[in-house]
């Protein structure tokens, strides 16, 4: 529970928001000044010179605040409880001229003067009219978002006083809340979309005491699901904070927050279920940025093609009127905490990739969390950087042989110059592609086979592919070996015509000479060479095990 006082807190600056309107109302709309009583209630706002925090200037207060509602109440009985109808008046809308002039709109009822003083309160938003809770003056429930809300309460005031006319002083009743990125590492290279709150008690109720002092407490029925989203457009990177929420404001109540802790066994995830499932006890405020980093060229959060998220704490005690910076500070040690839906994954050499990305022991672990198994690790270099979003990168080949719309598996060296468009999208963030005696030396060596030496290939040569073909078996459900999800094609076997299965053309930029192509025979465990295109006319037709790098 917060309290402030409205009487005497005069450091707050009124602050025009798109809320609170930049237009006038017509002359329709107002009453007509000249037609008054000359007892009539007149209002007025003050220019008080106060401190700013935005660009504009509190001078011109008059100007741009289009409309309050404002209501009075008997000075001498505000002791004790006093019902609605003993307000003398209620939730009048009182708007502005364009010029700074401001009168009753004009199918209001104008008020005069009573015989006795009356207090003043005043609100840009009239959502909920003012009314008395034991004892207490309670001037609405108030909900964080776009709208700047100020109020003004003076009492004691007469006819006699300032010609009839009340002189409100607005002050401000939330806080408002600012997002900067600062990238403090030239490592570091980040795409920003979006920038959101989460977990934050944002309603909140307000009273005003004789005094004038404010009670913000939490609404009964808030259990901290405050939740902003803001686009971030033209983002440009700075060693200096750079503001994300240029063009969207964000004010919430002046509570105290209670923040996520990193450090704990707490994630979102849980926040997020905690918020769903109305559980108050799991519910912490953070900061979320959905966004693209990358560190040295290898993606920390998110991959080329989509945007991962990075979570950080918003623990603070917000006083209304005040602007909050929240700086996220990027460096090469810390990128704030990703959240589960972008845990940096660990590659094991055996295991499936499916076409989410996502790595997983066995096929029907990834058919059972609806994705498709298509490629094995068959690679792994802790010292290399790749396009996957996961602590090592290297290689993996396809579970099955490259396909033909029509099922076939047998390609010509004609159909090499466009195999591209046989080739599966998925992943998004690589491209498959005809591995060449690089990847194939890798993959051997690594599945036990002959040791990579990177030397180049000229003559047909004995070259083991070691245990390959049993690492792309052991894709298999480990208790089923005949379930569905048997997706793989063995590495060395008999295809459609005989001895022509287990032949496997290298890339074509492998190949110096011009009449003769490289190809990797598994039943034989050896690269040879064949003609192109034989004295027969007939082109040879050998198979594809597609390759891509993670």
């Amino acid at each position: 529970m917060k309290h402030f006082n409205l009487l005497h807190s005069m450091v707050f600056v009124f602050i025009a928001m798109l809320s609170l309107g930049f237009m006038s109302c017509t002359e329709e709309e107002l009453e007509d000044r000249s037609q008054m009583p000359s007892d009539a209630i007149k209002f007025t706002v003050s220019e008080a010179k106060t401190e700013t925090r935005t660009s504009l200037d509190s001078k011109k207060i008059r100007q741009h605040l289009k409309s309050f509602y404002v209501s009075a109440f008997p000075a001498k009985t505000y002791q004790g409880m006093i019902p609605d109808n003993d307000f003398y008046m209620k939730d009048v809308e009182i708007v502005n001229d364009g010029k700074g002039n401001f009168s009753y709109r004009k199918d209001e009822k104008t008020y005069p003067w009573p015989a006795y003083p009356l207090n003043f309160v005043a609100v840009n938003d009239s959502r909920t009219p003012s009314q008395f809770i034991e004892g207490k003056l309670d001037i609405g429930c108030f909900r964080g978002g776009s709208i700047d809300y100020v109020c003004a309460y003076t009492t004691n005031q007469d006819k006699n006083k300032n010609g009839g006319t009340v002189d409100l002083q607005f002050h401000h009743l939330m806080s408002q809340i600012r997002f900067y990125v600062a990238e403090r590492s030239l490592n570091l290279n980040c795409d920003i979309k979006k920038i959101g709150l989460k977990g934050v008690y944002d309603i909140a109720d307000m009273h005003i005491d004789p005094a004038g002092n404010i009670t913000v407490s939490e609404a009964q029925d808030n259990l901290g699901k405050g939740d902003y989203s803001i686009d971030v457009t033209d983002y440009v990177p700075d060693q200096e904070p750079v503001l994300l929420n240029y063009n969207k404001e964000l004010f919430i109540p002046p509570l105290t927050q209670k923040g996520w802790n990193p450090s704990s066994n707490i994630l979102p995830k849980d926040i997020d279920d905690a918020i769903e499932n109305n559980n108050p006890e799991n519910v912490y405020a953070y900061v979320w940025m959905e966004c693209k980093i990358q560190k040295n060229g290898k993606y920390l959060v998110g991959s080329e093609n989509s945007y991962g998220r990075t979570c950080f704490p918003f623990k603070v005690n917000l006083k209304p009127g005040k602007r909050y910076n929240y700086v996220i500070t990027l460096t090469d040690d810390f990128i704030g905490y990703p959240d589960q839906n972008t845990t940096i994954q660990e590659p094991k050499l055996g295991w499936v990739i499916s076409d989410e990305g996502n790595i997983y022991r066995y096929c029907g672990d990834a058919v059972a969390a609806g994705e498709d198994p298509i490629a094995m690790i068959a690679y792994i270099d802790e010292n290399i950087n790749g396009p996957a979003p996961y602590s090592k990168h290297g290689l993996a080949i396809s579970l099955s042989l490259l396909q033909k719309k029509s099922g076939d598996t047998f390609f010509t060296y004609s159909d090499l110059e466009n195999i591209s468009k046989w080739f599966s999208k998925a992943p998004s963030w690589t491209q498959w592609y005809v591995p060449g005696f690089r990847e194939f030396d890798l993959i051997f060596h690594a599945c036990g086979g002959t040791q990579y030496d990177g030397r180049p290939h000229y003559r047909n040569q004995p070259w083991d592919y070691g245990g390959l073909n049993e690492l792309l078996e052991a894709t298999n459900d480990a208790l089923d070996p005949f379930s569905a999800h048997y997706v793989y094609d063995p590495f060395i076997m008999l295809g459609n015509n005989g001895y022509w299965g287990g032949r496997y053309w290298l890339n074509p930029s492998e190949n110096s000479n011009s009449s003769m192509a490289w190809l990797y025979y598994s039943g034989e465990k050896k690269y040879c060479q064949w003609l192109k295109l034989p004295p027969t006319g007939l082109e040879p037709t050998n198979q594809v095990r597609p390759v891509f790098e993670f």
